[in-house]
């Protein structure tokens, strides 16, 4: 045989050829031990205590005066509103409600 030639097959009929398989594609099963899921569910914690540190700097380092209250109001409830706003949007994509469906496979392979 001549080297980089290819082995003629026995039969070139697509009858006696062998059908080919697909991969199905399987819905995201998160295994027993994921390192990436604790580093996602501590950055909640993390983000908490951040918060809270920067809240209780607000209420000491404000300036005084008659206006005292306002900016301790303004500053920790500016920080408490930015804080909830990115967790839920951290664990809507953490845990979406809905699971994405692909709409371009044919019946036979959807598996419901």
């Amino acid at each position: 045989m001549i080297p980089g030639a290819r082995a003629a097959s026995p039969s070139n009929d697509p009858e006696e050829q062998p059908p080919q398989t697909f991969a199905i594609a399987r819905p995201h099963q998160t295994p027993a031990y994921d390192p990436d899921s604790a580093i996602r569910s501590w950055s909640i914690i993390i983000g908490l205590v951040v918060i809270v540190a920067m809240s209780t700097a607000a209420w000491f380092f404000s300036p005084k005066g008659e206006n005292q209250v306002l900016w301790r109001s303004s500053l920790i409830l500016t920080f408490v509103s930015c804080y909830l706003m990115w967790a839920i949007t951290f664990l809507a994509q953490l845990h979406p409600l809905i699971e994405p469906r692909r709409s371009d496979l044919r019946k036979e392979f959807i598996h419901h």
